[in-house]
């Protein structure tokens, strides 16, 4: 393997190949160093893939099947292929044979064998279990916490406030779904950064108080510099308006506008333009140019305090407003901490988010020999994929396990960091060669995977970047026609596009099956689908379900549809969602109610057994909806539906952002077609309608 040596590997270049290949040539050279090579990834789907690879390349060697990497091997080791077939078939039985020390491993799980070896020095409960699931912990946090709010006044005083803010901000709130869902923080990166000493109920409120009045101080100065009273004040009394001036109200005398009516935000290119240049207030086309000039430079005075002022004040006006709408937040997410801390000692529960904190401390309690004696004598050889993507504490790890044999081979690519936001920081890989100046470095610039017209755009794009590697991709496919870039006005103009050019290769000889459509999201493929069912374009959606077909836009139909007709269908299928405790006896009965009595199931929720549950507010919605909302479009009733059913709460509350999406696009898809249809969209509220609404199809 080599010191230290560090692959620079762009996508689709063959890393999984070249990182296969250093593994099998070690076990080659040596079949016993399976034991102490450490080969770490950061995803499961990637060890996984790795050990496959690994594995199928020893066995193709072993029994003289074609191997990509006879000839390297040959080369590289200097050995003939009758030896290295015999060294590969005794490292594939050694491997196979002692499968537990065959070290492939995401950098979570070995964080975690690193814990178990310290548990006496880091005073954790020997049968302690890692919990990779943190959901059963919050939700019983969360129901600690709201039981704690009965005989906590205080607490209890601060849980209404915050309701009440939430309120005058959401319009809704549910106290469990809410603290439940900002609970989630606790086991993010962010908190952790954030979370040190904690300041009281009380001195919270003190500190904010504080920064909201001096916030309203500095907004009310700014205001008066824009309002009548000066600068407004001076083109009012020149008998000028803001046409007058250069851009009107989009220009320099706008923004004395928009300050004036409170809205503190900053300034652009023509309000530094005005600033340097009296010359920029009136243009050529300005009316009343001599009059508009004669109050330029007074204007421009006041111009150059407004903007002092919010240059000195921005980073304390954007603190103070978060302050004022967050500190509530914080404050309970350190009371439902404490009883996650509760609940996790009673239960010996580590949870997996906390690995990096206490491996911080353990790094920072004891010296490199130790921790190293514990745990890196077992290893020779260090692997590491991903690099980009290590953050400190990672880091500092890899440097004392393998600072004793120096054997690393990393692999990693700037331009493919994803995880800055849990504190990843792609510097250790640009300044690694600093660190470690006899590290070899190989650059895999042949790309496998794309095209010469895609590698292309990639390079002139990714070029852009400042903290990179500069490389330039080369393709190894053969070339094809050129990259069309479209901007379309709308998604659906979007869709249709694709739909005409879908169309215009297959009339060129290409089949359906050799073309694909990538997106964004999940709801962007809904505009794609339909423009492809109108086209009559044969389809099928990959990794994920038709945009029709998913259960959150199967719900919201439903509504519509139990509105309109009542039935059976729509209501089995809505009943719980979001959960109204009509369990499997109640409904059971409801069904054999409805049978009995030849009526629907949505009529039988009159009976005394449902008084218990939230059936009735189910009732009433149905009612408040097909007595008020008649004639309404279907749009409006489906955004007032489905928000007083609680169901996009309910999605809220389970933090389904996509689910929430796709409901959105719904909503969308139904508002343009309201606009484009060139008819009145309603539902069919009178009973026995002989047509249904074709939004809800």
């Amino acid at each position: 393997m080599g010191k230290v040596k560090i692959l620079k590997a762009s996508a689709g270049s063959g890393k999984t190949y070249r990182l296969a290949y250093e593994y099998i040539r070690s076990v080659i050279d040596s079949p016993q160093l399976y034991r102490h090579i450490l080969a770490v990834t950061f995803t499961n789907k990637a060890t996984e893939e790795m050990k496959q690879r690994i594995v199928g390349e020893l066995n193709a060697l072993a029994n003289g099947s074609p191997s990509g990497y006879m000839g390297d091997l040959e080369r590289d080791l200097g050995l003939d292929g009758q030896t290295i077939r015999r060294r590969a078939a005794d490292a594939r039985t050694k491997i196979l044979h002692d499968y537990s020390r065959f070290t492939v491993l995401t950098i979570d799980k070995f964080f975690q064998r690193i814990i178990r070896s310290f548990i006496k020095e880091l005073g954790i409960d020997l049968n302690f279990n890692l919990e990779l699931q943190t959901d059963s912990i919050l939700d019983s946090a969360t129901d600690r916490l709201i039981d704690r709010i009965a005989v906590d006044r205080a607490l209890r005083d601060w849980v209404l406030h915050f309701v009440e803010e939430k309120i005058d901000t959401d319009g809704r709130w549910d106290i469990r779904g809410e603290i439940s869902q900002l609970g989630r923080e606790l086991f993010g990166e962010r908190y952790r950064a954030v979370s040190g000493e904690k300041a009281s109920r009380e001195e919270l409120s003190r500190i904010v108080s504080a920064a909201v009045a001096r916030s309203r101080r500095i907004e009310n100065e700014m205001k008066k510099i824009s309002r009548w009273a000066e600068a407004l004040a001076v083109i009012d009394s020149a008998g000028l308006a803001a046409e007058n001036f250069a851009y009107g109200r989009g220009g320099c005398v706008g923004y004395f506008v928009k300050t004036a009516d409170g809205t503190i935000a900053p300034y652009g290119k023509r309000v530094l333009d005005a600033l340097e240049s009296e010359e920029k207030w009136v243009t050529a086309r300005s009316s009343r140019k001599e009059a508009a000039r004669s109050v330029v430079p007074t204007l421009r005075r006041l111009l150059a305090k407004l903007c002092s002022i919010y240059d000195d004040n921005i980073r304390f006006l954007n603190t103070a407003r978060l302050l004022s709408a967050n500190y509530r937040s914080f404050a309970l997410l350190d009371d439902l901490s404490e009883k996650v801390a509760e609940i996790c000692t009673e239960q010996n529960l580590v949870p997996i988010s906390e690995t990096n904190a206490i491996l911080g401390k353990l790094m920072g309690d004891n010296d490199a020999p130790f921790i190293y004696e514990k745990v890196g004598n077992t290893f020779s050889r260090f692997m590491i994929d991903e690099f980009q993507d290590i953050d400190a504490l990672q880091y500092e790890l890899m440097e004392v396990l393998c600072g004793y044999h120096g054997n690393l081979f990393i692999v990693g690519d700037p331009d493919q960091t994803i995880y800055t936001w849990r504190g990843a920081d792609m510097r250790f890989l640009l300044d690694f060669d600093k660190a470690f100046p006899d590290t070899r470095t190989i650059m895999m610039l042949e790309n496998y995977r794309s095209t010469p017209e895609v590698i292309a755009v990639a390079n002139s794009l990714i070029e852009k970047n400042r903290q990179r590697i500069p490389k330039d991709l080369c393709a190894c496919r053969t070339q094809h026609g050129p990259t069309v870039w479209h901007h379309a006005k709308t998604s659906d103009d979007e869709a249709k596009w694709i739909a005409e050019g879908v169309r215009a290769l297959h009339d060129g000889g290409i089949r359906y099956r050799d073309m694909a459509v990538l997106y964004r999201a999940h709801y962007a493929s809904r505009p794609v689908e339909e423009a492809f069912l109108k086209a009559e374009i044969p389809h099928a959606v990959y990794s994920g379900v038709p945009f029709y077909g998913r259960k959150e836009i199967k719900d919201s139909l439903a509504y519509l549809r139990l509105v309109a007709y009542q039935d059976d269908l729509s209501f089995m299928r809505v009943a719980n969602a979001p959960k109204r405790n009509l369990g499997q006896r109640r409904m059971a009965f409801l069904k054999d109610y409805a049978e009995a009595h030849a009526c629907s199931l949505f009529q039988a929720l009159e009976d005394e057994i449902f008084k218990r549950t939230k059936a009735k507010q189910l009732v009433a919605l149905v009612r408040k909806f097909r007595g008020s909302f008649e004639g309404r479009p279907v749009s409006e009733v489906l955004a007032a539906l489905i928000n007083e059913s609680g169901y996009e709460q309910a999605l809220r509350t389970e933090g389904s952002q996509e689910r929430l999406d796709n409901v959105a696009e719904l909503k969308q898809s139904i508002y343009e077609f309201e606009n484009s249809c060139g008819e009145e969209v309603t539902l069919p509220f009178p009973c026995g309608a002989a047509h249904q609404c074709r939004c809800a199809r």
